[in-house]
């Protein structure tokens, strides 16, 4: 007899599982593969990276287009996305630096399925300073506060240099290299040119991730040097907006006659932002103590079925990983288990309707900066539907842009002639 309730549960929990349906899904995404932040390991190395330092590399913008496909063809087999998905089905907002702009456009090209014309819109803000959700920025304060506990004065500059020279000194394996070469190491060394100091290469493939992982967690203030005032005020704000979409995902699938809104929101940011989402959810232990790799992403997915709705965690640690489940919460578990983070004056929040800046995919030859590569241009391409279609299609917008980028180049080398001459 008391089979039979447990064999009733199990079969209810299968029917359940099986009619589930995926409403919606919002990813939260690092930019793909870019140079050094701060200098470059030598010389040598700087002509491999032409467009700068901190700037995507061209086997970066390849990877992105890579990772926007690999999700695609992840959503199609979900029933999220198919053919018939409408670009403005899906919704792009994008921190508003070059090396997250170019990602952006390159994962673009390739999320909406091989045969769209029109690829969907992207948004940001005028500058990084109007940003105000998708860039942790820096705190002079807040720097005080983190070497006061670390019993660390540099008042009033309080430099998180000084606390970074102090974890490497815990690292054996990279204690004779300071921060910033170890930085540019991590970042060099996904370029297949680059010649790197054997011990520096050691250093970055090993103890170096796990020294970034744990100065990039200060500024938001996360992981071991979690402060949650600090966690509130930086990852609050996208925490916010992504509570919101849930709920209006869960009010069109119960309310008869409730607005839809698209059905896959992608948050193109940085990598605090992808630690401290991980910390809002309970899941940054799954780094491992590493730093989030280039393009890592972080998936709210919201799931209805006949036993309610479920918030699915999923993470894919860069173009390489799987789609890796993580975590799963019930509706009000889920709403509860973020409340820290979301709490507080609503009026604050750079909503996504407040953000109407479009990036046009025409700048992205002018970002690329064709001229100065030294490498053939990685264009991210879209094929037409039909072969007569009269819309301006992707690849008539990248040729337009690389054409400016020539004449451009072409026009300074003149000025430059006749300067000499």
């Amino acid at each position: 007899m008391i089979m039979i309730p447990l064999l009733i549960h199990c079969i209810s929990a299968h029917v359940a599982t099986e009619n589930a349906r995926l409403l919606q899904a919002q990813i939260i995404i690092r930019n793909a593969e870019r140079a050094p932040m701060y200098e470059f390991t030598s010389s040598e190395s700087a002509k491999l990276f032409p467009r700068g330092l901190g700037e995507i590399t061209d086997e970066g913008i390849r990877h992105a287009k890579h990772q926007g496909a690999a999700f695609r063809r992840h959503y199609e087999e979900l029933g999220l996305l198919s053919e018939k998905t409408k670009s403005n089905e899906i919704y792009i907002r994008i921190s508003p630096l070059r090396r997250v702009r170019m990602s952006a456009t390159a994962f673009a090209s390739s999320i909406i399925g091989t045969q769209k014309v029109q690829l969907p819109r992207i948004y940001t803000t005028a500058n990084e300073n109007a940003e105000k959700v998708l860039v942790v920025h820096d705190s002079t304060s807040y720097r005080c506060e983190v070497l006061a506990r670390h019993n660390i004065s540099d008042g009033p500059l309080c430099r998180s240099e000084l606390l970074k020279a102090e974890i490497v000194k815990e690292y054996p394996e990279c204690a004779s290299f300071p921060y910033a070469k170890i930085e540019a190491a991590i970042a060099e060394i996904e370029h297949p040119a680059v010649k790197i100091d054997s011990a520096l290469a050691r250093c970055a493939r090993g103890e170096g991730r796990k020294i970034q992982f744990r100065t990039l967690s200060i500024r938001p203030g996360v992981a071991d040097e979690f402060d949650s005032s600090r966690a509130h005020d930086v990852i609050g704000p996208l925490m916010s907006i992504v509570s919101k979409n849930v709920d209006d995902a869960v009010k069109a699938d119960t309310i008869e006659g409730a607005r839809t809104g698209p059905v896959l929101r992608v948050y193109y940011t940085h990598d605090h932002n992808i630690l401290g989402v991980a910390q809002a959810l309970g899941i940054i232990g799954e780094f491992g103590g590493r730093n989030p790799e280039f393009s890592s992403a972080i998936v709210i997915e919201t799931w209805s079925s006949t036993d309610g709705f479920d918030i699915k965690i999923v993470m894919k640690d860069g173009l390489d990983a799987p789609f890796k489940p993580v975590a799963k919460f019930r509706f009000l578990d889920f709403k509860k288990r973020i409340s820290s983070y979301t709490e507080g004056d609503q009026d604050d929040v750079q909503w996504d309707e407040q953000v109407k800046k479009r990036y046009p995919f025409s700048q992205f030859g002018r970002d690329a900066r064709y001229g100065e590569s030294t490498t053939a241009p990685v264009v991210p391409r879209v094929r037409p539907a039909k072969k007569d279609s009269k819309s301006l299609t992707f690849e008539i917008l990248v040729v337009f842009g690389m054409l400016i980028a020539v004449i451009v180049l072409l026009l300074r080398r003149r000025n430059a002639y006749t300067r000499m001459y």
